[in-house]
């Protein structure tokens, strides 16, 4: 059994994942989903079927962690992987594919879909993090 660390982005919270943790005990594993302070001003650092409840629940976005220069300089010495959604439209899947390469050092897993796997494809999403883990 693996646990995993579920990490929203911006404008989102913990409830984001809402989809993806059954599909995750499903399959026999436990996942913790955590609710960043990112409305907080001083805090540093698609298409889906409810489109309009996932809108609705979305948060206040700090600007913060996009204006301050990144605080180490490396990243950690752990394994990564990333999932690039080839559907995506908010930021583009030809760019995510280079820096998986050029910063992660990984070569990117692709899924069909666009910005919010966790949200129209958990199943799929979870398959993906159950075979990695």
């Amino acid at each position: 059994m693996a646990t995993f660390a579920l990490v929203h982005g911006s404008w989102h919270g913990a409830w984001c994942w809402e989809r993806l943790e059954p599909e995750l005990a499903a399959r026999g594993h436990r996942a913790i989903a955590i609710d960043l302070p990112i409305e907080d001003p001083d805090a540093g650092l698609g298409r889906h079927a409810d489109a309009a409840w996932a809108v609705s629940r979305l948060r206040p976005q700090s600007a913060a962690p996009r204006l301050e220069a990144w605080p180490l300089d490396a990243l950690p010495d752990v394994d990564r992987t990333s999932i690039v959604c080839r559907d995506e439209r908010v930021i583009a899947p030809a760019w995510s594919r280079t820096m998986s390469r050029d910063l992660l050092g990984v070569e990117p897993l692709e899924l069909d879909g666009g910005h919010s796997p966790f949200l129209s494809r958990p199943a799929e999403l979870a398959d993906i993090l159950v075979r990695l883990g």
